[in-house]
């Protein structure tokens, strides 16, 4: 009887067992997609197609069936779920423990730390497989920080400082980073200077990535640096996902419309953007703008591009070896640094302050420099925003305003109309509903001009917009925070259809309220309006504080002096029912505070009658916003 032959395992079955002689790792990275290490990188099971039939045809000399690597791939992707083994994968650079490792090429990492640079054959991070990317040379010492800068035709001396302290950072893969903008006139070099940046640290086969909505985060996560070469404008959905771009940007989207399975990305990236004019002048995307300007090249001084760039890969390996000793020198630095006041992005502005310093530049030069960012960021988002514009118009003569959203759109757009044709500027609020959002955006560029912006919460009728000139610098303003309401919606129809009787004040307006005053004149206490805090805190502080005792009339003067808080009017607001036993303690300390505080409130949750104490409540809460 003839010997029965051996069946042959499927295809699938043979791979893995190949796989598994082969000993291939198999793991799965942060978003729990599996993978395994070929030649030091990080693939994605479902990209092992060519690796599984190479590993086929060496060992039986044939390709395998469609079929053969789908089953395979399923069986591996198990395999990496099943071993319980997750690693954070990493793009072109990593920081741990204190150091930086940046990949050169695959197989190939420079380490970066406090002692210096060199190549660790063995990190303890993992890079991604990422078919974009360019290898780098090896870096050789030698060079000069400062030579980096001869390739950029920059500005000023701060511009050069400011490129260069981008140019060093710009491997902390763990931090905001700023969006590097180059402007300048047309010839100026802005294309080139993003070239520089890109090629030095990731070069790959497409350098400028263009901006769809589909896929820009795709191509956005093949490479380190992203380089938006020469824009002039920019969709207001990009620059929403540009800023989440610089501080951490996630999203997904499905495999294939047959399945339910999600490709997930999580990247934080360096942005480089350049344009004969910013491409945006909002207010989050400028903070988060590091400004550079360039001068037109003279004629005489142009090279040929081939010339250009063959001088710039010779001198590659030691420029790449001086950013590496630059980097070095801020992460020792960064240890020992200090900044009283750090810009919007912290940590970036920590390890500039340190790179500064460690250049030595020093970190008062720093703190100088960007001061100049700030304003230039500030103008920025001034010159493009009508809003700002016309708030600051409006306030130029006034010290307090708290009007309702529609009656402060009519009175801007009567102050401004003239001087900056409001109604024929497609970003000005066609309303007052939307008139908040707008201011809400330039709220910090509003008090750099001395002027507070925000909406109270303590009106039944309406929540009234409040601009404010007498705000204290130190950001220390108790009556601000209690009384104010930001986040509740601003779509309410209460906002712009409410009786409010609140109007303009200022020292020439005094402040009605719409009920008379019996105690004085137009309304007016204290000899000025109750909405000039300014006024009045220039006048407190001319007398002196004092601790008069008010338990009785004879220590008021008869003849109240005008302007100040010792009025024998403000008295008398004091003094009506459920006020008069805290007048006293008012005035000595936080704790007589808000007792009075308190018993307004109990006055009117015992049924008190508003129309009755609105003028009393009002000032003795004026006063003890004053008086604080």
């Amino acid at each position: 009887m003839p010997e029965e032959k051996q069946k042959v395992p499927p295809v699938a079955d043979r791979l893995v067992y190949y796989v598994q002689g082969a000993e291939w790792p198999l793991f799965v990275d942060q978003h729990t997609e599996a993978h395994t290490l070929v030649g030091g990188q990080a693939v994605p099971i479902s990209r092992t197609n060519r690796l599984l039939t190479k590993l086929l045809y060496s060992h039986e000399g044939k390709a395998p069936s469609n079929d053969g690597l789908i089953g395979a791939r399923r069986v591996l992707d198990m395999l990496a779920h099943e071993s319980g083994d997750v690693r954070e994968l990493h793009t072109r650079a990593a920081f741990h423990e204190g150091a930086v490792f940046y990949e050169l090429a695959p197989g190939r990492v420079v380490r970066i730390d406090e002692e210096g640079w060199q190549l660790d054959p063995e990190p303890p991070v993992y890079f991604r497989a990422v078919k974009n990317l360019q290898p780098l040379p090896k870096p050789i010492s030698g060079g000069k920080l400062e030579d980096v800068a001869e390739w950029v035709n920059l500005k000023t001396d701060r511009d050069v400082r400011l490129f260069l302290t981008y140019v060093t950072l710009i491997a902390l893969a763990h931090i905001p980073r700023p969006i590097l903008e180059a402007t300048g006139v047309m010839g100026s070099g802005k294309t080139t200077a993003s070239r520089i940046v890109k090629r030095l640290w990731d070069p790959t086969s497409n350098e400028a990535v263009t901006i769809d909505r589909r896929d820009f985060l795709q191509k956005a996560s093949h490479c380190y640096i992203v380089m938006l070469d020469n824009q002039n404008s920019l969709p207001e959905w990009f620059q929403d996902t540009m800023c989440r771009l610089v501080t951490g940007e996630s999203d997904s989207k499905r495999v294939l419309y047959s399945d339910d399975d999600d490709l997930v990305w999580s990247l934080k990236r360096a942005v480089l953007l350049n344009g004969i004019n910013p491409p945006s002048e909002r207010g989050d995307v400028q903070d988060r703008t590091l400004p550079i300007e360039l001068e037109r090249l003279d004629k005489r001084e142009r090279l040929p591009e081939d010339d250009f760039w063959m001088q710039f890969y010779l001198k590659h390996p030691e420029l790449l070896g001086a950013v590496f000793d630059a980097l070095a020198g801020a992460l020792r630095e960064r240890h020992t640094v200090q900044l009283e006041e750090r810009p919007r992005l912290a940590d970036w502005g920590l390890y500039a302050a340190a790179l500064y310093e460690s250049q030595g530049w020093g970190v008062a030069q720093f703190v100088e420099d960007w001061q100049h960012v700030e304003e230039t960021q500030q103008q920025g988002t001034l010159d493009g925003s009508i809003v700002a514009q016309a708030v600051i118009l409006y306030m130029k003569d006034k010290d307090r305003v708290e009007l309702s959203a529609a009656k402060l759109h009519a009175a801007l757009v009567v102050r401004a109309e003239d001087e900056l044709a409001l109604k024929d500027d497609k970003t000005w609020p066609k309303t007052g509903r939307t008139l908040w959002k707008k201011i809400r955006e330039v709220t910090p560029l509003l008090e750099t001009h001395g002027i507070r912006a925000y909406r109270k919460n303590d009106n039944r009728a309406g929540r009234p917009i409040v601009l404010d000139r007498g705000f204290d610098d130190d950001g220390s303003d108790d009556n601000y925070a209690k009384n104010t309401d930001d986040n509740a919606d601003d779509n309410r129809y209460a906002d712009d259809n409410a009786d409010d009787n609140f109007r303009a004040s200022s020292a020439d307006t005094p402040h009605g309220n719409g009920i008379s005053d019996d105690n004085g004149d137009d309304g007016r206490y204290f000899g000025v309006s109750l909405g000039s805090h300014a006024l009045i805190k220039k006048e407190r502080d001319r007398q002196g504080e004092s601790n008069t005792d008010l338990s009785s009339a004879s220590s008021v003067s008869s003849e109240p002096s005008t302007g100040t808080w010792k009025n024998h009017k403000a008295l008398e607001a004091l003094r009506a029912p459920k006020l008069a036993p805290m007048v006293q303690q008012f005035f000595d300390g936080k704790a007589g505070r808000d007792a009075l505080a308190g018993a307004v409130a109990a006055f009117h949750r015992d049924g008190g009658r508003w129309e009755d104490w609105r003028e009393p409540t009002v000032r003795a809460l004026t006063v003890l916003e004053e008086t604080r």
